[in-house]
């Protein structure tokens, strides 16, 4: 097997290993929910990824494809979080159920992607790019949808164990988008060159498959989880606070919806930065959303760790540390583009130690840092508003 191959297989074995370890150093119940939405984030970025580089060969190596590509993940994430907090909010849905019925369904769209954007590419040859665009982001859209219902009703199970909003979010939040990060490394570091586009997402189908099967199959022992986890909430963590005490919901919308907006725009001109300097090679957006997702996974940590530590006296200290949040994220990805650009001005390699790195490889921690602000917003605006 490849060696980086090997080296990945290995960092997820004492991933994993540790995790175990620490929750029977605390005594604390295994986690498998957060098991199993690490591992959904790892092929919902392995189709994004792939489903570029398609759109790549395509229609071409553009920023338009980019923008195609992520608006529709985003948009779709979006409808999918509208339509599964809908469903957690009936009590006769289960949740787990459904959360395998999204994690299926994005199976098998995931098994007939390719040949369907190829077929769909045949058909809109020649057409304006306004067309080809409406295409495109009409067929990405489908399992986005999907993808993005998973996040609700899993917040749902665990608000109804902990009474922690800031917690649950943060918590699935920083999990699912880490499984993203990785897979972004892992992917274009070495499953698109030893598996190829076919292959890569015939790896995403199976993991979809998986954990699924596993949420279906495991349903006794993940209700176990909770009732465990519900158990061991104390009442510094379980945040009971009142309507007086939250910030008002259209003004948290208006806060997420304006942060989302930024995030993207940002990510967008980041890709241009990393596109210039590098050349404009493929695999410099799966290291651009790797980084991207790091930080947001840094950022939602964080906050889950802040929020479980809290209580109803908090609320005013986290609306000021959410301000704080907000204006240091605008700070923080402006200066990313002159900074970028002093970095390349100096040249297009750097040595570091015995390697020697493509200055674009620099500039991926800025863009993590970044990001770590964007990923800290949503769980805030969570905790300080539900």
């Amino acid at each position: 097997m490849d060696l980086k191959a090997d080296l990945w297989i290995v960092i997820f074995i004492l991933v994993f290993l540790l995790v175990g370890a620490r929750s029977r150093r605390r005594r604390e119940p295994f986690p498998w929910i957060h098991i199993l939405f690490f591992c959904s984030g790892f092929p919902a970025l392995i189709y994004q990824i792939v489903w570029q580089r398609a759109l790549f060969g395509i229609y071409g190596v553009n920023i338009e494809s980019v923008t195609v590509v992520v608006s529709a993940f985003m948009f779709g994430l979006g409808l999918g979080s509208l339509i599964g907090g809908k469903l957690s909010k009936n009590s006769r849905t289960p949740l787990l159920v459904a959360f395998a019925v999204a994690e299926l369904g994005t199976a098998g769209f995931g098994l007939i992607s390719l040949p369907l954007f190829h077929r769909v590419a045949e058909f809109s040859a020649g057409a304006p790019l306004l067309q080809t665009g409406l295409l495109s982001f009409a067929l990405v859209v489908v399992p986005t949808v999907l993808m993005g219902a998973t996040l609700p009703l899993l917040v749902e199970h665990m608000v109804q164990a902990t009474r922690n909003v800031g917690f649950a979010v943060g918590g699935l939040y920083f999990v699912n988008t880490l499984g993203s990060a990785a897979a972004c490394f892992v992917a274009g570091d070495v499953l698109m060159r030893l598996c190829g586009q076919s292959g890569s997402v015939r790896v995403a189908v199976v993991m979809n498959t998986l954990i699924g099967t596993a949420a279906l199959v495991g349903g006794s022992v993940l209700r176990s989880h909770w009732s465990d986890l519900a158990a061991n909430t104390t009442e510094k963590e379980q945040a009971r606070g009142t309507a007086e005490d939250l910030l008002p919901f259209p003004l948290a919308l208006t806060c997420a919806g304006f942060a989302g907006f930024l995030a993207l725009s940002y990510e967008i001109i980041w890709y241009r930065i990393l596109a210039f300097a590098s050349g404009g090679i493929a695999r410099v957006f799966a290291f651009l959303l790797g980084s991207y997702l790091l930080g947001v996974a840094l950022g939602s940590r964080l906050v889950e760790l802040y929020s479980r530590r809290g209580s109803n006296r908090d609320r005013a200290a986290a609306l000021r540390l959410l301000g704080w949040v907000m204006l240091a994220s605008a700070i923080a990805s402006f200066v990313i583009g002159p900074s970028s650009a002093y970095l390349l001005k100096f040249g297009s390699a750097y040595t570091l130690g015995a390697e020697t790195l493509p200055a674009y490889l620099l500039l991926l921690p800025l863009i993590c840092v970044g990001a770590l602000f964007f990923g800290a917003t949503f769980p805030l605006v969570s905790y300080v508003s539900v």
